[in-house]
């Protein structure tokens, strides 16, 4: 936590400070523009989701409503996410507007539930339609800002006793609160690695199932897919034993291979490809 992750991601205005997400953005379109000129044409889509707590929330939602966000399987065996809105992007102008959007809703909780943003991951996923007589091509990108992992550190009964009794009952809901949060990210975290073990020893079973993160990110994470991992430390010396734990999880990330990712094409019907994910730690 505190490490910047979030800023790599997002970064700031300004050419020499964009984040990863829209420099990821502005080369897919010129990409597209580029192949446009050889016959071909594209389509993308965008969402924005984060987990807090392990419930999926929309960012691009203003309604207010309280929507059931949940993973399910389609018919061609690819995971979709109910009720989770995502609207097409004809430009990279287009898709800074919805990161706007999505930050806004995340910086609005940050306000009403003690810094909810740093304690949630958040998905950023673009997919790309593309076609050219009867061939078409598709895949999705996912793009992630994991919350840092957390010490369980909260005040004691004890000190919630000490405090002015006005302020007891706040004390002992906002600890309850960040325990809860900071469990539901360690869990998450953990399973994260679990996955990535169990892929790196070519496992049988790959644990997708033990959080919302790893279950979200089970297609970004399969062996059709290219995943990408930044891990971000902090410099401060009372963060050491984060840092060193975050580069052994990195190493073992390095270590881990799939083979090539597989080139989906179809000349008859669309077909749903595997995505590829790009997250930071």
């Amino acid at each position: 936590t505190g490490s910047g992750k979030t800023y790599t991601m997002t970064g700031e205005d300004g050419s020499e400070t964009r984040g990863l997400i829209p420099r990821a953005v502005n080369f897919l379109f010129e990409e597209m523009a580029s192949l446009e000129a050889r016959g071909w044409e594209f389509s993308a889509r965008a969402s924005f989701l984060e987990i807090y707590n392990e419930q999926i929330r929309d960012l691009l939602d203003d309604s207010g409503e309280q929507k059931q966000h949940t993973v399910k399987m389609a018919k061609d065996g690819m995971q979709f996410i109910s009720n989770l809105q995502e609207l097409t992007v004809e430009s990279s102008e287009d898709l800074a507007e919805l990161m706007q959007v999505a930050l806004t809703n995340r910086a609005v909780a940050t306000s009403e539930m003690n810094e909810r943003s740093s304690r949630s991951h958040s998905v950023c996923r673009i997919t790309l339609v593309g076609t050219r007589g009867s061939t078409q091509i598709q895949s999705t990108i996912n793009m992630v800002d994991l919350a840092g992992s957390e010490r369980l550190s909260s005040p004691s009964k004890a000190e919630i006793d000490l405090a002015p009794l006005d302020e007891r009952a706040a004390l002992h809901e906002n600890a309850s609160k960040r325990q809860a949060e900071t469990l539901a990210i360690n869990k998450s975290l953990s399973a994260l690695a679990s996955v990535i073990q169990a892929v790196r020893v070519k496992s049988n079973h790959v644990p997708y199932r033990d959080s919302k993160l790893t279950y979200v990110l089970q297609d970004a994470l399969g062996k059709d897919s290219k995943c990408l991992m930044m891990v971000n430390v902090s410099p401060r010396t009372d963060c050491l034993n984060e840092t060193l734990c975050s580069l052994r999880f990195a190493s073992k990330v390095n270590d881990t291979t799939r083979g090539p990712a597989k080139r989906n094409i179809t000349t008859d019907k669309p077909k749903r490809s595997l995505p590829s994910v790009c997250k930071p730690e």
